[in-house]
């Protein structure tokens, strides 16, 4: 069978759109974004992956709850990267501008993730020319999200006389506890103090 080079470019174009269409971001994803010369946002976008065309929403929010948008987008997939721009606020606090974004789709330990940067270009309608930051998302998958965010471990030591201080460690070592514990042993209004003597156990779940 012959084959010429008009049927080879098909066959090629039509074999690179495959491989392409198998990268599908469909879904929510959460995680982080950069801001230059500020804290890191975490975000939420939610895609619509149709062929190599996408759209969605994101939502980011700064650390402290000042700051908020959500903005509308679109894009594409080309060559196994994603592009996609923000083309209208939906509410924005604080200053924003809409970005230019391309993000590399990859599999850690069966996890999808993306990561790549945003930033902004010449064109009025996007962030200003050489501003950028870094993009991280991990895919929710059911209902537990990969977060891409690094937590540290925080200890203390407490001291052998100090009873209710080594009584809540001996039970927080039983279970894992989720709580807010407040010091009142020193507080100034001595009324406190007395209702704290009998409140002192404390238990969560």
């Amino acid at each position: 069978m012959t084959i010429n080079k008009t049927t080879l470019f098909l066959l090629l174009t039509i074999g690179s759109a495959v491989a392409q269409t198998k990268v599908d971001i469909t879904g929510r994803w959460t995680g982080t974004v950069q801001i230059p010369l500020a804290q890191d946002m975490l975000a939420e976008y939610n895609f619509i992956q149709s062929g190599l065309i996408i759209s969605g929403d994101a939502k980011l929010k700064s650390l402290n709850g000042r700051d908020s948008m959500k903005y509308k987008l679109s894009g594409a997939v080309k060559n196994g990267v994603v592009h996609f721009k923000g083309t209208k606020f939906e509410y924005k606090t604080g200053s924003a501008c809409l970005s230019q974004t391309e993000l590399k789709y990859f599999n850690e330990n069966d996890q999808p993730k993306l990561v790549g940067k945003w930033k902004g270009d010449l064109k009025l309608s996007t962030c200003a020319p050489g501003v950028s930051g870094k993009v991280e998302l991990g895919k929710v998958i059911g209902t537990t999200p990969n977060l891409l965010i690094t937590t540290r471990e925080v200890t203390a030591s407490i001291e052998s006389n100090d009873f209710e201080g080594t009584e809540l460690v001996k039970e927080l070592g039983k279970r894992k506890y989720y709580a807010l514990i407040i010091g009142i042993d020193q507080y100034a209004d001595e009324g406190i103090q007395r209702s704290g003597q009998s409140g002192k156990r404390c238990a969560g779940n």
